[in-house]
């Protein structure tokens, strides 16, 4: 009974840990995605400001 627990809880812990990677990762490509945006935008928007 104690050992079904133990691994109940490993699993437990497992998928807590996964949920926060998966979560983690998400946001850092959100943020890269934010970043290559904004930047691809400064790119587009510099050649017109040269221009004028």
């Amino acid at each position: 009974m104690l050992q079904f627990r133990n691994n109940v809880s490993v699993k437990h812990n497992y998928q807590h840990v996964l949920i926060h990677l998966v979560l983690t990762l998400s946001f850092k490509l959100v943020l890269t995605c934010l970043v290559v945006v904004i930047s691809s935008n400064e790119f587009q928007l510099t050649p017109s400001l040269f221009e004028s």
